[in-house]
């Protein structure tokens, strides 16, 4: 099997905590140091998944739908309303922490099939600030 490899870490805003980014094979994972649980994990992402496709559906017809992510994390919540929404909707995401946003546009960006560099719909990203 092969081993976990570090690929970055990241502050979490208010806290003594980061995020680490970890990859064996294709695989991904992010974990919050000083635990043992993992946050997320490539293999397992129906939950992020199921939040964008069971919402979406309802606004999805309405002109310029707008939809609020919070948190990019991997990629597959945002990836999920991008395929649920309609072709003039605007995609937001809130991410506290913008190493995750540097992360999905480089390595992990595959787990989730490039959400990010998706053109339509729009999408846009904030920081969420305190």
């Amino acid at each position: 099997m092969k081993p976990w490899v570090p690929l970055g870490r990241a502050p979490i805003p208010g806290t003594g905590d980061e995020l680490l980014l970890w990859q064996r094979g294709d695989e991904f994972s992010i974990r919050i140091s000083g635990y043992v649980s993992e946050l997320m994990n490539s293999r397992q992402h129906g939950s992020e998944e199921a939040l964008a496709t069971y919402a979406c559906p309802a606004i999805a017809q309405r002109a310029d739908a707008r939809v609020l992510v919070g948190g990019l994390g991997m990629g597959f919540t945002l990836a999920a309303a991008l395929r649920s929404v309609g072709p003039d909707a605007t995609v937001t995401v809130a991410e506290l922490v913008p190493e995750v946003v540097e992360w999905n546009r480089g390595p992990l960006g595959s787990a989730a099939g490039h959400p990010l560099d998706d053109p339509a719909p729009a999408w846009r990203w904030v920081t969420w600030l305190r």
